[in-house]
């Protein structure tokens, strides 16, 4: 296993054969990456967690009962309000895939062909996909391989540091701008 200074450069040439030398596309995903790790001659990587500040909430339309309106609207107001609230939406995504894949009981993890469409079989680039891709691998000719154990908990320890490290900057961010920055609403959703 190797971390993620000693390999740059393997990472960059991987990238290299998937864009073909395009060194706009190659810098932006190198700069959208966290985390990169080799694991048996495989890259993985994880992606910076993006900022959310925006937060819609729905209600269902009733000419007798209001309840749903009024409780969306309490929504929207407590999300301008609540810092909390701002932090754990925004951590939502990663800890959901944490929890995924510490969840072994239901989930299997399968390696895909390539992590970009189109790359060469020998790209050391992968992706993890649930167990429903699968049968999206089956149908496309892709190797269902399964994921080793090794693999699924490096991967939950990059997650782990990228969340520490979006912690950090979450409360970057609450200092600078507060919520003052936040766009909530509501809306009738069919």
């Amino acid at each position: 296993m190797k971390s993620t200074d000693k390999f740059y450069n393997e990472y960059k040439n991987a990238l290299m054969d998937v864009w073909k030398n395009d060194n706009k596309m190659i810098d932006y995903c190198i700069k959208k990456t966290s985390r990169m790790i080799e694991i048996d001659g495989l890259i993985f990587t994880t992606e910076k967690p993006q900022i959310e500040t925006r937060f819609c909430f729905g209600y269902d339309c009733s000419r007798v009962d209001t309840e749903s309106y009024d409780n969306a609207n309490k929504m929207v107001d407590f999300a301008n309000t609540h810092e909390e609230y701002f932090i754990k939406e925004n951590l939502k995504e990663i800890d959901n895939k944490i929890k995924d894949l510490q969840d072994d009981n239901i989930i299997k993890y399968y390696l895909t062909k390539g992590a970009y469409l189109g790359q060469s079989q020998k790209n050391p680039l992968r992706n993890m996909q649930f167990d429903y891709r699968s049968r999206y691998n089956e149908m496309y000719g892709e190797e269902k391989k399964e994921a080793t154990k090794e693999m699924i908990n490096a991967y939950i320890e990059m997650l782990q540091a990228d969340r520490i490290d979006f912690i950090k900057r979450l409360n970057t961010y609450l200092k600078r701008y507060g919520l003052s920055k936040l766009k909530t609403w509501s809306y009738w959703r069919d």
